[in-house]
């Protein structure tokens, strides 16, 4: 066994210690570096640990050292040595043990302080040396140690949970110790040394999570996981020390993936093009100014509340991730706009905890890659429809054409988005479905449409109706409600009335004809049966009495928009509108919230046993967005 004796001042063992290594630690310990400031006063222990060999050895701590803390230093060598045998060595007097500040060491078994002369009989007598390591070993229980003693390393908890957090992430992906070495360096810290010690972490060994009781559905997550991120192609990650961790992991998860890293609040709101991202990740402890004030969790909820106040980052999920596991943490981050929160793993978190934990984070993700995909293709043909009204659009005295339908899109995405928030216990329980809520928003607008393109009750007819109530008698045109396009050359109509006056023949042969109210009324349409088929229901020759009145069927009424009106027909791409009319009116007429217009069936069946299917939302849209601008690639 190696002998070493760890001192400032190796002259006090030049007798009755022969074949015993004596380091000198002071010129060991030199400046910490940059990457050591958060623990600085760990940077002396791990340098004087590393010039020591990894075999079994018997180390000696001088209680004199005074360059580093002695106790830490005991830490770092039974932390870092393989079954080394640790002894505080004290000059004559044992000194003040300080229990509080000893970091948990001396509540170990087997840890001993003795004086320099009780050492030196230790290492002149091999019989007596061999007795005190077997006794070490009997009382000091390793497994115990590396178990409780991180718990007494709270020097920086929220950086510590910040990097440990980090890491742990990636061992429960499957990442190895090596290669996580291999591009990013572990703190070599007493906490991490012995966390990593307590989980049987081997350097090229696989941390196994066979035990987790839903492992069968981690692993999906994971497959779903990896399919989504796939497709990530750039990430922004608020956080002022991304480089302890954060950064390192995100790139591991998305390795096709940008990483651009803002370090604080101010950084961060200068920012004018979110639309380049697909995910933003937050920290929410945040500086001001980066290396200027003490980072603040207010700083990160007011950066939320910024950054999806801008139209161009509205449909990008913001990931929160705070060490904070408080409902009122995650009230308020999701109430400011988030749209979810990761908590980081706390040392103290037992392995299903941390398990658990991973697994919520990708089904999280998953979930998150998916909604802003769908989101972002939304949003940014709402913005463009916005910008782009066809002029029958415009607001005018009595009717808020522009403002309805910029309301009902606005409603229509955020419904959408409720679809992805919805709690499965709401769906399960009470068949709730903001799916289905967001395609009757979104078919509602279809009714200020037709109101804003068509112009209604014009013309009177010749044929008029005597009133025998004034003298001389008066005679009263009968009025007509036609429709046709609003400003249009030559002009279309989609209903023309053709009144039709019924006499009434009484017992005594008296004919008389009724007053306005009594009269009946046909219509017929300037399109034809030729022209529409196989969509509508036109007679084939047109100009033909109806029984039907086609003012009452919002569908018929923009499929003849879409045939019609002159900002519309020159597309490719009717017939493919048409269908996707007929399509969402026969899914409207199912739906408990209209009913619709053919009732076949509609009594048989439940709503949780409809299938209701979000690409007719999609196809729908389209038709939408091109009805309103008259352009077919917005979307």
């Amino acid at each position: 066994m190696q002998r070493i004796i760890l001192t400032e001042q190796p002259e006090k063992y030049t007798v009755g210690f022969d074949n015993v290594d004596i380091v000198d630690v002071a010129p060991l310990v030199g400046e910490v570096p940059a990457n050591w400031k958060l623990y600085g006063q760990e940077f002396g222990p791990y340098i004087i640990c590393e010039s020591l060999q990894r075999v079994d050895s018997f180390v000696a701590i001088d209680f004199g050292i005074t360059c580093v803390n002695q106790y830490l230093l005991a830490h770092h060598v039974l932390s870092t040595l393989k079954d080394p045998v640790v002894v505080l060595v004290a000059d004559e007097n044992i000194p003040n043990l300080q229990l509080a500040k000893d970091f948990g060491l001396l509540r170990n078994e087997g840890i001993a302080v003795i004086r320099i002369e009780q050492l030196s009989e230790l290492f002149t007598a091999q019989e007596l040396l061999e007795k005190y390591v077997e006794q070490f070993h009997d009382t000091f229980d390793p497994n115990r140690y590396f178990k409780e003693s991180p718990a007494f390393f709270k020097m920086d908890r929220h950086q510590m949970i910040n990097e440990w957090g980090a890491i742990k992430l990636l061992l429960n992906h499957g990442l190895t110790l090596q290669q996580i070495e291999a591009a990013y360096p572990l703190p070599k810290t007493v906490f991490f040394k012995q966390k990593l010690a307590s989980l049987n972490i081997g350097e090229t060994s696989v941390l196994s999570l066979s035990s987790y009781p839903e492992l069968s559905k981690l692993q999906q997550a994971k497959g779903n996981f990896l399919s989504a991120a796939a497709a990530v192609r750039k990430i922004l990650l608020i956080d002022d020390n991304a480089d302890k961790g954060w950064q390192f992991a995100l790139q591991q998860l998305f390795s096709s993936a940008q990483i651009d890293v803002c370090a604080c609040y101010q950084d961060a709101c200068a920012i004018t093009n979110f639309a380049q991202y697909d995910l933003i990740f937050l920290d929410l402890r945040l500086p001001d100014v980066f290396g200027g004030s003490y980072p603040d969790i207010e700083n990160g909820k007011s950066l939320i509340r910024d950054i999806k106040a801008k139209p161009n980052a509205r449909y990008i999920p913001l990931i929160v991730f705070t060490a904070s596991q408080q409902a009122r943490t995650m009230h308020e981050v999701l109430n400011g706009g988030a749209d979810a929160m990761y908590v980081k793993e706390a040392p103290d978190w037992d392995s299903q905890q941390s398990v658990q934990n991973y697994h919520e984070f990708l089904d999280m993700l998953q979930l998150q890659i998916k909604k802003g995909a769908e989101l972002k293709i939304y949003w940014q043909a709402i913005v463009q429809i916005k910008s782009n009204f066809l002029s029958q659009i415009a607001n005018q005295p009595g009717f808020a054409f522009e403002d309805r339908i910029e309301e009902r899109l606005e409603m229509f995405y955020g419904l959408l988005k409720k679809k992805y928030e919805e709690l499965e216990y709401n769906k399960t329980m009470f068949h709730f479905s903001a799916d289905i809520l967001a395609f009757i928003t979104l078919w509602s607008i279809l009714n200020d449409i037709q109101e804003a393109y068509f112009e209604k009750g014009l013309g009177e007819s010749f044929t008029k109706v005597k009133n025998f109530s004034t003298t001389p008698p008066s005679y009263t045109p009968v009025p007509l409600d036609n429709w046709r396009i609003k400003g249009q050359t030559p002009d279309k109509y989609f209903v023309v009335e053709k009144p039709i006056i019924e006499e009434n023949i009484t017992v005594t042969g008296s004919r008389s004809r009724p007053g306005l109210d009594y009269i009946r009324r046909d219509i017929y349409s300037d399109f034809q049966i030729n022209r529409t088929s196989p969509y509508f229901g036109f007679d084939p020759a047109g100009f033909q009495f109806r029984k039907v009145d086609y003012r009452t069927k919002l569908f018929v009424q923009i499929g003849f928009l879409l045939m019609a009106k002159n900002e519309l027909i020159g597309t490719t791409k009717q017939a493919g509108y048409l269908q996707t009319l007929r399509d969402a009116n026969e899914q409207r007429n199912k739906l408990y919230l209209t009913h619709g217009e053919d009732g076949s069936n509609f009594y048989a069946v439940k709503e949780k046993d409809k299938h209701f299917s979000s690409a007719i939302t999609l196809d729908l849209f389209k038709l939408v967005a091109f009805l309103l601008t008259g352009n077919d690639t917005i979307i």
